[in-house]
């Protein structure tokens, strides 16, 4: 795993942490029920950032004291900033994984199923004080911890008419309806608005590595409100100007790619890593060679905290991993891990579409070489403000753990109906059977 938040895979003992300032042993309590030791040490924003990009762990509360009494002695005292609407809140401190973060008000827009989810738990280890405006029909029990607004953000959002927040993140919008009234029911008591879109929102991926200010799609109609595969990276593109217009100077925009991990309900990852620990003779699509790309949703959720703790603003593709990734390293990597009996039998593409085999759906995450650019899109901005992604092992690790513990969940999600993925085990054979006897005959 990478030093990113959010993992679920505490070890049985807890081994001391060490800081990588001194290399003594200390015990962090970053993500205990109790406020860490750390948050009584205030740091400036410049030490916080030369920190960051020099250690990847907690530093102990010896270093962290040290260093901000050097500081005091060394840097003269600022003149305090006038007050903004809301204002931003309590001094920043140390936090676990080299993260240095206050203790924030966030507002999260759908955060108890998937992405949102990883938010919120990251948030409230980190201290914050987290917000969740959902219709309270999935994971209605979570983070008793955090203020719970129930409403359908379809409807009136006179649930959000009190309070004011340091920043919200908005991961439930697919009409630009819907950030609009967000930003009618929130008007300036929000000072950072964080809008998850999407990678679909590009005109095309022609060309390989496609960069944040690439050509986006446009509808023929923007009044429409019908979400399918079609319309769903426009209105997308939609939601960005809606964003950046109502909430000018003080708005992220990330294009997430594939999300993948626990509690993904696509099933699309999470049907290789199934298909994988099933056993026997793989199918595996197209050239080994082929690029992939997809981001753990808990790495997202880190990195879009960081920037929300930063109040960074500015348009970023969001997906890994952080080196290039090809397909066969991918199956390679999940046989290696899952069962490492399972053979990988490659099928050439041309043979599986000229089957009628569909990419993306009957076997997730592959595409066709023409259609790979989806998976070369351009990180390098993301990467530069502190985008880091944990080893793929520890992904399919949890991702196998999450299904073997609780079913997928169902589908009461605000977002567009998914159709089922995944080759059925019959077809699968059946395919691999006509690609054996072709090569046996050719």
């Amino acid at each position: 795993m990478n030093a990113g938040a959010g993992t679920t895979r505490p070890p049985a003992s807890p081994a001391p942490d060490r800081c990588p300032r001194c290399g003594g042993g200390f015990a962090c309590g970053a993500a205990g029920p109790a406020p860490c030791a750390c948050t009584t040490v205030t740091l400036s924003d410049a030490l916080q950032t030369a920190l960051r990009q020099r250690y990847t762990g907690c530093l102990c509360l010896a270093c962290l004291q040290q260093l901000a009494a050097e500081e005091a002695t060394t840097v003269p005292a600022r003149t305090p900033r006038r007050p903004e609407a809301p204002p931003r809140a309590r001094p920043l401190v140390a936090h676990r994984h080299g993260r240095y973060s206050g203790r924030m008000k966030l507002l999260i827009l759908g955060g108890t199923r998937f992405l949102g989810r990883h938010i919120a738990e990251q948030a409230l280890q980190r201290g914050h004080h987290v917000t969740l405006l959902h219709r309270g029909r999935s994971g209605a029990g979570l983070f008793p911890q955090a203020e719970h607004r129930i409403a359908d953000r379809d409807g009136e959002l006179s649930v959000l008419a009190q309070g004011s927040w340091d920043a919200a993140i908005d991961t439930s919008a697919y009409v630009p309806r819907q950030v609009h009234a967000a930003a009618a029911a929130l008007g300036r008591r929000v000072a950072h608005y964080q809008l998850v879109s999407s990678i679909s929102v590009y005109a095309d991926f022609d060309t390989p590595g496609t960069a944040e200010d690439a050509a986006l799609q446009t509808l023929p109609d923007p009044t429409v409100e019908t979400v399918t595969g079609d319309t769903y990276g426009g209105l997308k593109a939609l939601c960005e100007q809606a964003a950046m217009q109502a909430f000018a100077g003080r708005c992220l925009v990330n294009r997430p790619g594939l999300l993948v991990g626990p509690h993904d309900p696509t099933g699309r990852f999470s049907w290789w890593v199934q298909r994988l620990q099933r056993g026997g003779p793989v199918l595996a699509p197209g050239e080994p060679d082929t690029p992939v790309q997809f981001i753990d949703a808990r790495d997202a959720a880190a990195w879009m905290l960081l920037q929300a703790e930063q109040a960074t603003t500015g348009v970023f593709n969001l997906t890994g991993p952080t080196q290039p990734l090809t397909m066969g390293r991918f199956l390679t990597q999940a046989r290696d891990t899952l069962n490492p009996g399972a053979p990988l039998h490659w099928v050439a593409e041309q043979h599986l579409l000229d089957a009628g085999v569909a990419p993306w759906s009957d076997l997730p995450v592959w595409l066709p070489r023409a259609q790979a650019g989806l998976h070369q899109v351009d990180i390098a901005r993301a990467l530069a403000s502190g985008l880091q992604c944990r080893p793929l092992a520890h992904t399919l690790q949890d991702t196998a753990q999450w299904l073997a513990m609780a079913a997928p969940p169902a589908a009461a999600g605000t977002g567009p109906a998914r159709p089922a993925v995944g080759l059925p085990a019959e077809r699968e054979a059946a395919l691999l059977a006509g690609w054996q006897a072709l090569q046996a005959n050719g």
